[in-house]
């Protein structure tokens, strides 16, 4: 997240798998939220899609770092940088940003 680096060509090529993936998801899904009625948008939003994102390609980031890097504990700080982002997520949408959107 912080600190992006590919571990070898597979980690470089399923990244980018997964980025043209959320990018057609994305536009797909922003195409279809578009044709519908502002009344009727369904609960499942864009940046739900965003963030499922951000924490898949960190989590696929964790794994490669885990079973490829030359550093062995580097995953560890990666994985925090992952629950941490967990954390403020949940914290953000249990208390409505904070008590923003009431």
């Amino acid at each position: 997240m912080f600190n992006y680096e590919y571990e070898n060509t597979l980690h470089k090529r399923i990244d980018w798998i997964l980025r043209g993936t959320f990018l057609t998801v994305t536009l797909g899904y922003g195409a279809y939220l578009l044709m519908l009625n502002p009344m009727e948008m369904p609960a499942f939003q864009l940046h739900h899609v965003a963030i499922g994102f951000g924490l898949l390609i960190t989590a696929f980031q964790v794994f490669m770092e885990w079973k490829f890097a030359e550093e062995r504990n580097r995953w560890i700080l990666t994985l925090s940088e992952l629950a941490l982002l967990a954390v403020i997520l949940i914290a953000l949408y249990i208390t409505d940003f904070f008590w923003l959107f009431q």
